[in-house]
């Protein structure tokens, strides 16, 4: 715990910042509950912040206030309006807007406006923030420079903490990460503008012209090496009957059934970890799953393999109030976003990966287990079928949806027929961890 004159602050390792509960609110269940506050990764601005919202909380009690407002910035009510906040243009800081920022997220995530996930991403992104601009600067002092020299330092692609094959390494932030952070670096201070009156923030000169960066010269010589490598010979990597094989015999039971997923139903992690019980119909004739893609809203539906079946009904999750049908050894979600990805069905391919480090196996990733059955079924049966098992939306534009059905037959057959391919299915005992 981080002692301070007046007030403390505790560290909350999961989420990298400090928090402190003050005042009430009305929990979940209707009872009134503690208010925990999340105050940001700097301790003495956590601790400004604790003081403040101290303050605020001691004069809304003087109001007759029992509890928090449900919106202070952001939200307004469960319809969605939106208000502006009045905040003291002589203390706010870009760290305390950042924190506004992610409170805002987080009130929305809560009346079910944003997806869980997108909160968990935002909070992410946000925890790069104080690597690339100080959050003790004024909002009133924010000049172009500064965000100048925000936005280089994730354009430079800093350096971020991983591991290859378990051993702890680093590498520079893929071009994507960097965009998204830049990305939302604009959102906060649009937030800041658009949300928040008072503050004395005015926006800079050139602050769009700012944010416009030529991303496609920013590729190391490797990352054009590879794209033209794939432009040349225009083929998707798939693993072979073969390698396939390798895998799943170095597979664990639990990880069999992640790549059953991915060849059955051409799942990713996050597929499986957004997977519900209503998606499942298991105990009928001909047992099907169906499911909206996580990314768009896209629904499609696929037989069931028998092996699949066996180890969908005998790894499924204990009754959870998300109705997910699969969890974490600790009782969480497949995939969770905080200051790091988790991705269990990721760390189980690492595991995989590393068994078949000696053999003739093609060191991808878990994605191109689905790329693999995509790729056979548009081979054999076309790319409507194709189009159909990966979620894809239709080819012939959104309208055609509601005039005509899709041909799932043609799909499942396809499926059927890219099983008996898969021989080596009940060939061995899982593997070990």
């Amino acid at each position: 715990m981080a002692k301070g004159t007046n007030i403390s602050v505790t560290w909350h390792a999961p989420s990298g910042r400090y928090r402190k509960q003050i005042g009430k609110q009305i929990g979940r269940n209707g009872q009134l509950a503690p208010k925990v506050h999340y105050l940001g990764p700097d301790e003495r601005a956590a601790k400004r912040r604790a003081l403040a919202l101290v303050a605020e909380w001691d004069a809304l009690k003087q109001q007759g206030h029992v509890v928090w407002p449900k919106m202070r910035a952001g939200v307004a009510s469960v319809e969605g309006a939106r208000q502006v906040v009045q905040v003291n243009a002589s203390k706010l800081t870009v760290g305390d807007a950042i924190e506004l920022y992610r409170e805002d997220v987080h009130r929305r995530a809560e009346l079910g406006l944003v997806s869980n996930s997108y909160r968990n991403t935002v909070d992410y992104r946000l925890g790069w923030m104080p690597r690339a601009i100080s959050g003790r600067i004024p909002l009133a002092s924010i000049t172009a420079e500064d965000l100048r020299r925000a936005v280089e330092f994730f354009v430079s692609r800093p350096q971020q903490s991983t591991k290859r094959l378990n051993k702890p390494t680093t590498k520079p932030i893929s071009i994507r990460t960097a965009k998204d952070l830049v990305r939302e670096l604009k959102a906060v201070f649009r937030f800041v503008e658009n949300d928040l009156e008072g503050t004395g923030y005015k926006r800079p000169a050139g602050f769009e012209r700012l944010f416009k960066i030529p991303w496609q010269r920013l590729r190391t010589i490797e990352e054009i090496r590879a794209e033209t490598v794939r432009a040349i010979h225009g083929e998707v990597a798939t693993y072979t009957t073969e390698e396939l094989r390798s895998i799943w015999h170095a597979a664990t039971e639990r990880s069999r059934l992640y790549i059953l997923m991915a060849l059955n139903f051409g799942w990713t992690s996050q597929e499986m970890s957004d997977a519900r019980d209503f998606n499942f119909e298991l105990d009928t004739d001909e047992p099907f799953v169906i499911k909206e893609r996580s990314k768009k809203p896209v629904i499609a539906r696929w037989p069931v393999w028998p092996e699949t079946l066996a180890l969908l009904k005998s790894h499924r999750a204990p009754q959870n109030p998300e109705q997910r049908w699969l969890l974490n050894a600790r009782g969480l979600p497949l995939v969770r976003v905080t200051t790091h990805r988790r991705d269990a069905v990721y760390e189980a391919w690492k595991r995989i990966r590393a068994k078949t480090i000696e053999e003739n196996v093609k060191r991808l990733g878990f994605t191109y287990v689905r790329k693999t059955s995509g790729n056979w079924i548009k081979q054999k049966c076309g790319l409507e079928a194709s189009e159909m098992f990966l979620s894809h939306g239709e080819t012939g534009g959104e309208m055609n949806r509601f005039y005509a059905n899709r041909r799932w037959p043609l799909m499942w057959d396809s499926l059927w027929a890219f099983r008996q391919t898969l021989t080596f299915l009940d060939e061995s005992e899982p593997g070990t961890e």
